[in-house]
């Protein structure tokens, strides 16, 4: 068996439902994606075509007295908050030189499409860590929290006007803020300034928690709201389109990008799946995000212009 026949044709098949889990958990809203359908359908069916490509890998390419049982039984049992060890073992459970001899493949890219399925392995195989369950399962379970986005306008938005509400910042907050992030000239130290700018407006002095809340939202509406000095796209939309790779630290990988909705940063879809890992944070395609982005921008331009009439 070799790559270029069967082995390539098995991780392309693998990864592309890979990728389809991953976008409709990731891109659909709590009303239009059905746990039910995630746990009787998409799960099962993801697990036993990965099941069917690694136990045929193994078959040929796997080192002696290496399993699927072995790989899931590794996953079960790992308690490491970091995934370099995990990463090297499952990479020492193949012989790479004999997968790519003969191929056009180099190994490095061997490596690369060996590390989707590492990371695919993990995000769906069960955890003991997580009582039994896998990262993806807690994923769906949990994606409505930590969310910038809100049911009918950013959670920021939301906090805003309560707390404007109960006379903490003026009842004209809203539009001040939109305003002031857009004139800001995004010079050096700009965002500093707006934080600081944002912070000044509230009419009581704020505890520690309170601070952190308020800088929380003032980062988010720096980041959702249009700026002049970009061409009256949002830091966000900017970033999405200026970015060609991963910006993980030495991964060049610009396809199937992805972007954190919490912290912007635009990773590739190994690399989402481990940043959702370890922050917990909910990850959008980055073509999704961007048609979302621009939906809840004319929404937030439509709700200004019926609240200045």
């Amino acid at each position: 068996m070799a790559w270029d026949e069967t082995v390539a044709q098995l991780f392309t098949e693998i990864n592309y439902l890979f990728e389809e889990l991953f976008r409709e958990a990731a891109e659909t809203s709590s009303d239009g994606y059905s746990k039910e359908k995630f746990q009787r359908v998409d799960l099962p069916l993801v697990r036993n075509c990965l099941d069917k490509t690694l136990q045929a890998t193994l078959l040929t390419f796997g080192r002696r007295g290496t399993s699927l049982q072995t790989i899931k039984n590794f996953i079960y049992d790992y308690a490491e908050e970091r995934l370099d060890k995990y990463f090297k073992w499952f990479f020492s459970r193949f012989d790479i030189e004999e997968l790519v001899e003969g191929t056009n493949v180099e190994p490095n890219e061997a490596l690369n499409v060996l590390g989707s399925v590492a990371m695919l392995a993990w995000n769906i195989y069960p955890h003991k860590s997580l009582g039994g369950k896998s990262p993806v399962e807690l994923y769906i379970a949990t994606r409505q929290t930590n969310r910038i986005i809100g049911k009918n306008r950013p959670v920021f938005e939301e906090l805003i006007l309560r707390i404007a509400r109960r006379g903490y910042l003026p009842k004209n907050a809203l539009s001040l803020v939109r305003k002031h992030v857009f004139e800001e000239d995004g010079g050096r130290g700009a965002f500093e300034s707006f934080r600081m700018w944002f912070l000044s407006l509230f009419t009581e002095k704020l505890n520690r928690r309170q601070r952190r809340v308020a800088l929380h939202i003032a980062t988010s509406a720096w980041k959702l709201y249009p700026h002049k000095s970009l061409g009256n796209k949002s830091w966000l939309q900017f970033n999405i389109e200026t970015t060609e790779h991963c910006e993980e630290e030495g991964c060049r990988e610009g396809k199937d990008l992805y972007v954190c909705e919490n912290c912007g940063r635009i990773f590739c879809s190994i690399h989402a799946g481990m940043h959702f890992l370890h922050n917990e944070s909910r990850v959008w395609r980055a073509e999704a995000y961007l048609e979302w982005l621009d939906k809840t921008l004319r929404r937030i331009s439509r709700g200004e212009e019926k609240r200045s009439k």
